[in-house]
């Protein structure tokens, strides 16, 4: 008779061949580990004194696995993880995705783990980046242009001027401007932002950049269209011809991936991301500046701009059903606005 510990094996292997990721993996495997852990201790308070001892050896048997078990299971999960709801919904979650699988391989008729109801999502409090934090962090980026910054346009006698290890550092400065200014515009989900690239992003250079727009492809949705200001586009533009000027020709990927010598690639990862991020959090003492706050940041700025809520959710990828009551109670106490890239601007004319 198959035991729930070997079903467990099996549904973890099943999920690896399926291709999920090894965090997820391991996500499963610790809430299944806990489940496996009551159902023993409920297990043996029920079985009955005249069990054969080699059968107590054998496991769980999958036909232990009734209403009165989950049920119990429930209030433990509700006693246990009280003060953290997110925690039992993950648990949750990781179950009703085993007894998925049990019926998909026609172990179970039901998902049992569906008696368990969720606990309510709760509302964090928003911590967005404050204007005048992403305007001090724009003006120190822009002050630490070099002189000899060169525009698309400039001849190469200008190009040569500094040392490449200069013209890396001017370029990685130039990157963090657009990479900052970009996921204030658009909100793209840390997980994509580093993967963005040039042919995603489409201006119309002949009508001076006018409804500059990125499409964004999350995974199971729809490409979602997203504008933003066509003084930014400029702004990209200058960049693009920097990042392209350095590698010696045209590039793909909108971000890269550096250290103080070299470039070490195109695209950046979600945590390259973060810790740059955390970089400029700590040398210019920003309160809150992560990829998550500056979303925040542009969600704010999307509804004081007058978008609808329906569209605001379209571009931030959520659902139709996503909560969005914090923002439009924080829009009347925070204020938001288009970035000012001057002096920059001068090398988009």
């Amino acid at each position: 008779m198959e035991t729930l510990e070997e079903t467990c094996s099996q549904f973890l292997k099943n999920q690896q061949e399926k291709g999920k990721t090894a965090n997820s993996l391991e996500n499963y495997k610790t809430d299944l580990d806990c489940f496996l852990d009551f159902c023993q201790r409920f297990f043996d308070s029920k079985k009955k004194e005249d069990l054969l001892e080699d059968e107590e050896k054998r496991g769980i048997p999958l036909a232990f696995l009734d209403y009165a078990l989950m049920k119990e299971y429930g209030s433990c999960l509700e006693s246990k993880y009280k003060d953290y709801p997110n925690s039992k919904r993950r648990k949750l979650s990781s179950l009703r995705i085993f007894f998925d699988y049990l019926i998909l391989t026609q172990r179970a008729s039901s998902n049992l783990a569906k008696i368990i109801p969720n606990p309510p999502k709760e509302l964090r409090p928003l911590s967005p980046v404050s204007l005048e934090d992403l305007s001090l962090l724009v003006a120190h980026l822009m002050h630490r242009q070099k002189e000899e910054t060169y525009g698309p346009n400039a001849p190469n006698a200008v190009k040569i001027k500094k040392s490449r290890l200069e013209n890396l550092s001017n370029l990685i400065c130039w990157r963090d401007l657009c990479l900052f200014s970009l996921n204030y515009y658009t909100a793209i989900k840390v997980s994509h932002l580093g993967k963005v690239r040039w042919e995603e992003i489409f201006w119309d250079k002949e009508n001076n950049f006018a409804s500059p727009r990125i499409l964004v492809s999350y995974r199971k949705r729809s490409p979602i269209s997203i504008p933003f200001p066509s003084t930014f586009a400029k702004i990209l533009l200058v960049y693009y011809e920097k990042f392209s000027g350095f590698m010696g020709r045209p590039v793909s990927s909108l971000f890269f991936k550096a250290n103080f010598a070299s470039i070490l690639g195109e695209g950046m990862s979600p945590r390259g991301i973060e810790l740059t991020f955390q970089k400029y959090k700590e040398s210019l003492g920003l309160k809150c500046f992560t990829p998550k706050a500056l979303c925040q940041s542009a969600v704010l700025y999307w509804l004081q701009q007058g978008k609808s809520p329906e569209l605001v959710k379209d571009w931030m990828g959520v659902a139709p059903d996503y909560d969005l009551t914090l923002y439009l109670e924080a829009i009347e106490d925070l204020t938001f606005a288009p970035l000012s890239f001057l002096p920059l601007e001068s090398l988009c004319s």
